[in-house]
């Protein structure tokens, strides 16, 4: 659910420490003067905010940085501030490897 207020909880488990990105394909069916945005947070800090304009229901993809990523068990949020926005998918992605501090 995309609606204006609602948040999204995902559990994810990394395999190996690293630098992480988050990439969501999102679209919306209103105009380009409309502008629609969702934040994502990792482990409850606020790592960026996705802004789209309205497309015409085109799929855009928008990336943020997740940062340094360490121990296996973390959540993301994403929080939708206002409706119109079709989430279509979100993908994170390994940028760079870090060898373990211990």
């Amino acid at each position: 659910c995309t609606d204006m207020g609602h948040s999204e909880v995902i559990g994810i488990t990394v395999e190996s420490f690293g630098k992480y990105e988050l990439s969501a394909d999102m679209s919306a069916q209103s105009g380009e003067l409309a502008q629609l945005s969702v934040s994502v947070f990792f482990d409850n800090q606020l790592k960026g905010t996705l802004v789209i304009n309205g497309t015409d229901g085109k799929i855009v993809t928008q990336t943020v940085d997740l940062g340094l990523i360490m121990g296996p068990n973390h959540y993301i949020k994403l929080y939708f501030s206002i409706n119109g926005m079709k989430l279509h998918s979100i993908r994170i992605r390994k940028t760079e490897a870090v060898e373990s501090p211990f």
